[in-house]
């Protein structure tokens, strides 16, 4: 299974009832079953590796420390119920930690050509510019919905929103990305 894939829900269920009864072994599968889930939710709010990678070590510790709690039919879905501990992790970091970092740029890339990579790398540039241009209550559902794959009603849980804002966020941030990008490469000078 896909680390960014939900768990069955008969499997998800009976791993956290075991949690919750503390079962360590069977948090364990929880952790690294969402693990790569929970870093690229935190990574993208606050657009550092390892920053992420310390907000999600602080999710499962304070997921932990607050199981007994979750109630799958009140907070939806353990996979929301992690991302959206995450996000208001990533949040608090941010406010503390202003001015934000910034994404690198540089992604290994494996092209035949140099104006192949010159041209890949010119166009993610141009993506993740648009991206963190976004507001970023638009960006959180893009990436929730695009990157992480969550459902509508999922990013709802996470976001602490009405679904329908939720979808409403998702189509401007489209729009605002389209329109961002096509602007851009109107502007690129043609070789």
């Amino acid at each position: 299974m896909s680390p960014n894939t939900e768990l069955p829900p008969h499997i998800e269920i009976s791993w956290l009832q075991a949690a919750q009864h503390g079962d360590q072994d069977a948090y364990g599968r929880l952790v690294r079953h969402y693990q790569a889930l929970v870093i690229h939710v935190a990574y993208g709010v606050c657009d550092d590796v390892e920053t992420a990678n310390d907000i999600a070590q602080d999710t499962f510790i304070k997921a932990w420390q607050h199981l007994n709690r979750f109630q799958p039919t009140q907070s939806g879905s353990f996979r929301a119920w992690l991302c959206r501990i995450a996000r208001n992790r990533a949040i608090d970091v941010i406010r503390c930690q202003r001015p934000q970092a910034e994404l690198s740029p540089s992604l290994p890339y494996h092209a035949p050509t140099p104006e192949e990579v010159m041209l890949r790398h010119e166009t993610i540039v141009s993506i993740e510019q648009a991206i963190r241009e976004l507001p970023e209550a638009m960006r959180s559902a893009l990436i929730l919905r695009e990157l992480e794959g969550l459902s509508y009603r999922e990013i709802a849980v996470v976001l602490d929103i009405p679904q329908g804002t939720v979808m409403s966020r998702i189509y401007h941030a489209r729009k605002r990305l389209a329109a961002a990008l096509t602007h851009s490469t109107k502007a690129a000078p043609v070789p």
